[in-house]
């Protein structure tokens, strides 16, 4: 058997995010269908599983160290005070527009806080939740 390369890692990624490795499942209905997400979990994992096995001696490198994981296409949104102009300007339900906003600033706030190692931004997320509240009392206000 030849040794595993980044190569071999790199198409299987691209394989599983085709979908090629799709298959039904038993008992839970539906069928697996890939994606770049999927494909990028998997390359972490068996990244993390090959570098348990580099630690214990099992094998001398990494071969999944260094290859770059497929990224689902997901754009950013950053809101600006240009996105909020627009909307009032536009007429019709800015408040329930403007909410919809102040539910993603939570939501943001909320990723910050739960992914922080670091008690200062635990701290910056609580301040940045109290002052998104504000705005979403303010905004209800707005027909």
């Amino acid at each position: 058997m030849r040794s595993l390369t980044p190569e071999d890692i790199e198409k299987m990624q691209l394989d599983v995010a085709a979908g090629k490795t799709a298959k039904k499942r038993a008992g839970r209905g539906g069928v697996t269908s890939g994606g770049k997400g999927v494909a990028a979990r998997t390359v972490g994992m068996l990244g993390t599983i090959l570098e348990f096995a580099k630690r214990r001696r099992l094998i001398t490198t990494n071969p999944a160290r260094g290859v770059q994981k497929l990224r689902e296409g997901k754009q950013r949104r950053f809101l600006n005070i240009e996105e909020i102009e627009s909307l009032v300007k536009k007429g019709g339900e800015v408040g329930k527009r403007l909410d919809f906003l102040i539910q993603e600033l939570h939501r943001e706030a909320n990723t910050l806080g739960s992914k922080s190692a670091a008690l200062e931004l635990t701290r910056i997320s609580v301040d940045m939740k109290v002052l998104i509240e504000q705005m979403r009392e303010q905004v209800q206000n707005i027909e």
